[in-house]
């Protein structure tokens, strides 16, 4: 529904953009002063100073600089400094900011009738901060680059089977790092400025794919550059935009410096105001919002106000008016793997989703303030979202139904409960969220083993996203938390059900379903465009996959977002994990 709305603007949205263009560092006309959740819906504070230094602060760092390998979604703001895309998402607040706009293509792409070839034309005045053009070279290195194993890209198998043959569930091709597999045959390039995608089956929104963060353009001569001293991408990409980036080390993250080779007349997306960006990493929530609150940065990156401060800032009425509170797009579900048993059982499975304490998962993730229970496994936003579907009752206050969870013990021939492993992260409320679901279905006599990792990359990566890992460890519980790339039913359920995509590493559909019936669904799914027709065939898709139970939707969050009194141009972007555009800040002149 979002994206229609933002569609059914047409010209009067393009008119829109060109009066913002027209009137290039002047805010005046657009921005607002301020107040509670002001920035959901317009720019808050003009008068940007020139030259201005942004201070960021965080308490983690993003999992990579390389887009191509980031699981991170918060840092999609941070590669948007350094790094366009052929299409990108709007720089602008509201549900407009879902919109894609074309970025380094000169326009919007030719699409042939039967929605297969996908042709760009580039601009040809964009350079990278050597002063070198980017091209469709460029183009074809970023995008191959995603199917080599080596380099763990998040981007999920049944986006990547849009380019290439996957006759075995998982890409054919397997990246452009060896020469025995070559170039993607579906790439076509015409020249340095024309490029052409034929797709393997269509889909009527792969322009919003290609607006993915993990889609962003890399520069191909400074990748080979790296690979042959042995380094990674991430150690010192490659800039196409506003800003370069600087890795440092220990608490200094990075450093970013305006980039000389960009140029306002060739970028529609970005507006910078500062000057540059430093980037410093705390050790507590406590001590980045108190930094924050107390005007040491300007702002804060990877999640909103920790418990104290927020709780402090909705109670004051003049911090209050600083406030915005953003919705995540994402459902976070406990995912139940058919392959281990006694979870082959469906009837084992559903003991387990009546037992679970979903009020008690809402307090670990900080309460009604940040988190809503949720019963539906689409998020709002997405097509045939209906908060009110309910098909695994956990009781009238969200604690459980444990006499219906016992009935369904005794049904799979296990009255007296049974041990089950639960792979988590045990970072954030990783090893609190283990706990409170341990604690909920030892009421009826399920015993959850703990089964942590250290960190998300290897969790997503080498940990539950590999199924041989997930049989060989037993593991028949695990986390999961997943909203729609590119904002469309067909984004938001191809990770997560469609069996012909199942990979080795990096896999989403924890459960393993394949199922005829659901890629047919899919299949129409991506073909289809129309509003109401989406919903209903998301609706389906979400009936036939929670009849099986193995994903147990029980929460979606809320970022209380602080943006303080001295920031321009302060908007959130829904599309990029609802947090502040970092790349058009500014910090207003005193």
């Amino acid at each position: 529904m979002r994206i229609k709305v933002s569609r059914r603007l047409g010209i009067s949205w393009f008119l829109v953009v060109v009066t913002l263009l027209a009137v290039a560092g002047s805010s005046v006309l657009t921005n607002n002063d301020g107040g509670y959740n002001a920035g959901l819906y317009a720019p808050v504070g003009n008068n940007a100073q020139p030259d201005a230094v942004l201070k960021l602060g965080s308490t983690a760092k993003c999992d990579s600089l390389d887009p191509a390998r980031s699981f991170d979604p918060w840092c999609g703001v941070i590669f948007r400094t350094y790094t366009r895309n052929l299409m990108a998402f709007a720089g602008t607040a509201g549900v407009e900011g879902l919109q894609v706009k074309p970025d380094l293509a000169a326009q919007t792409p030719k699409v042939s009738a039967d929605g297969l070839v996908w042709t760009f034309t580039l601009r040809n005045d964009v350079r990278w901060d050597d002063g070198t053009s980017v091209t469709t070279r460029d183009v074809r290195q970023s995008i191959e680059r995603l199917y080599a194993a080596g380099l763990g890209s998040p981007v999920p198998a049944s986006v990547l089977c849009y380019l290439s043959p996957c006759s075995t569930g998982t890409p054919d091709y397997r990246g452009p790092f060896k020469k025995k597999y070559g170039s993607l045959k579906s790439i076509q390039t015409a020249g340095k400025f024309k490029i052409s995608f034929h797709l393997t089956r269509p889909n009527a929104e792969y322009d919003r794919i290609l607006a993915m963060p993990q889609f962003g353009i890399i520069s191909r001569a400074r990748e080979i550059a790296l690979r042959k001293q042995h380094q990674p991408y991430a150690s010192a990409p490659a800039s196409s935009g506003p800003f370069t980036v600087t890795p440092g080390k220990g608490q200094a993250v990075a450093r970013f410096t305006r980039n000389l080779q960009w140029n306002q007349a060739t970028d529609y997306i970005r507006r910078p105001s500062a000057g540059g960006m430093q980037w410093t990493l705390f050790k507590s929530d406590a001590l980045v919002d108190r930094a924050l609150v107390k005007g040491q940065i300007d702002l804060k990156l990877n999640s909103g106000l920790g418990s104290v401060y927020r709780a402090q800032a909705l109670i004051n009425s003049d911090v209050k008016s600083h406030v915005d509170i953003s919705p995540v797009n994402a459902i976070n579900y406990l995912s139940l793997v058919p392959g281990v048993q006694p979870l082959d059982n469906i009837a084992c499975r559903q003991a387990i989703a009546y037992g679970l304490n979903k009020a008690d998962l809402q307090r670990v993730r900080g309460g009604e303030t940040v988190s809503s229970v949720a019963t539906s496994l689409i998020p709002s936003g997405v097509a045939g979202s209906d908060v009110a579907y309910d098909p695994l009752p956990s009781g009238a206050q969200a604690t459980g139904d444990l006499e219906l969870a016992k009935t369904k013990l005794s049904e799979c021939g296990y009255p007296d409960g049974f041990e089950i492993g639960m792979a988590y992260v045990d970072l954030g409320v990783g090893k609190a969220t283990y706990s409170s679901v341990q604690r909920s279905l030892s009421r009826v006599g399920i015993i959850v083993d703990p089964i942590p990792f250290d960190d998300f990359t290897t969790y997503f990566a080498k940990g539950v996203g590999s199924p041989d890992y997930v049989q060989t460890h037993k593991i028949g519980l695990m986390l999961g938390s997943w909203g729609p790339d590119s904002y469309t039913a067909s984004s938001f359920w191809g990770p997560l059900v469609d069996g012909r995509s199942i990979k080795r590493f990096t896999n989403q559909n924890y459960p393993e379903l394949n199922d005829d019936a659901i890629n047919a669904l899919l299949d129409q799914l991506s073909v289809t465009t129309n509003w109401a027709d989406q919903s209903n065939i998301s609706s389906q898709l979400q009936t036939l996959v929670m009849n099986q139970c193995v994903y147990v939707p029980y929460a979606t969050d809320h970022i209380v977002l602080y943006r303080p009194s001295n920031l321009a141009h302060a908007y959130v972007q829904r599309a990029l994990d609802g947090q502040y555009d970092l790349v058009n800040l500014g910090v207003q002149a005193k």
